[in-house]
């Protein structure tokens, strides 16, 4: 993959319906299919990801899903690359001086990053379509399960309190249901969802 190469590179424009995203992901597609190592491979996790984008808006996780895999096998086509190009600077055969090394070797380290990213936000789309996705959500409903619960049981029984907390028997009794309440509402969420 040539320096020039690499300046050619442009993002996809936003597309506006859904045929012009298909005619971006044939392409891409196409360019998977060409790609060496280079300036194809670049191109086409440029072209899955802005369709991806574009899935995602129109909620379609599942197709985005599977162009964001693309992207990341097309990432990964691109460090191939870009790795060999790093090597030939660490042997010698390479010799365009140290700038630009080091502009490989930083484009190396965000080409892993994007590829990683592009795979867990793959991952979560699929999730989030199956329906498997336990968000912030989920983990309140626990929490008020626990909190409800358990805290509602601990003032509700009087043995265990004793007059330690310094309230009257009729306000650690309310204090306790409220919180057996909320435990049951939010047990009662937590089902209802799944």
């Amino acid at each position: 993959m040539g320096i020039q190469d690499r300046r050619k590179i442009s993002r996809p424009a936003h597309y506006t319906s859904k045929d012009a995203v298909e005619k971006q992901e044939k392409s891409a597609y196409q360019n998977l299919n060409k790609a060496g190592y280079g300036f194809h491979a670049e191109m086409a996790a440029a072209q899955f990801e802005e369709a991806a984008k574009w899935r995602v808006d129109n909620l379609d996780p599942l197709k985005a899903a599977e162009n964001l895999r693309n992207a990341a096998k097309s990432i990964e086509y691109s460090i191939k690359g870009v790795e060999k190009v790093v090597d030939d600077f660490e042997t010698g055969k390479e010799k365009s001086g140290k700038i630009w090394e080091d502009i490989y070797r930083t484009d190396l380290k965000e080409l892993k990053r994007r590829a990683k990213f592009d795979k867990s936000f793959a991952d979560r789309l699929e999730k989030v379509a199956k329906g498997q996705w336990r968000g912030f959500g989920y983990k309140v409903n626990v929490a008020l399960i626990i909190v409800g619960l358990l805290g509602g049981t601990l003032f509700l029984s009087s043995n265990i309190t004793g007059n330690v907390i310094g309230l009257s028997q009729t306000s650690t009794n309310w204090i306790g249901g409220v919180l057996f309440l909320i435990g049951l509402v939010g047990a009662f969420a937590y089902f209802k969802r799944r």
